[in-house]
């Protein structure tokens, strides 16, 4: 009884761990891609009014919801963005898994962002109400 009880609770164990997000950077393609054929968004490339801060920067802009992709040249660049916006900041929950960073905010508007590698996308809804459509767009890609 004792056995099965140790492989019930190894097993249960095991699942848990398995079931943690593992966010992987999404190539600049992919953003441009979900937002470039929807007539909800207007896509906007801003790399050249910023190439000295990024590799790449890009905006997609919605009615109720706005993105950004961030590409900076080293994934140290990145993370230093991150933790120097975000982390302590009053209202904004701060997680860092090593692998990625994500913030969330989630009061009178809704606000999300994530850093994988040398990547950054964020997603705001005007309100919190609008959160679902971010959910959305982050789920298609790929976090």
């Amino acid at each position: 009884m004792k056995r099965i009880y140790v492989l019930l609770l190894t097993l249960g164990v095991l699942l848990l761990v398995g079931c943690t997000k593992d966010y992987k950077a999404i190539a600049y393609t992919k953003f441009v891609k979900t937002f470039e054929n929807d007539s909800n968004y207007i896509l906007d490339n801003q790399s050249l009014k910023y190439e000295n801060q990024y590799e790449r920067f890009l905006d997609a802009t919605g009615e109720k919801t706005k993105y950004y992709f961030y590409e900076f040249k080293t994934k140290e660049e990145a993370r230093d963005y991150m933790i120097s916006n975000y982390k302590d900041r009053d209202g904004f929950k701060f997680k860092d898994k090593n692998k990625y960073i994500e913030v969330i905010k989630n009061d009178e508007i809704y606000f999300q962002i994530i850093q994988v590698d040398n990547i950054i996308v964020s997603g705001t809804a005007n309100s919190s109400k609008d959160k679902k459509e971010v959910l959305n767009i982050f789920k298609k890609l790929g976090y």
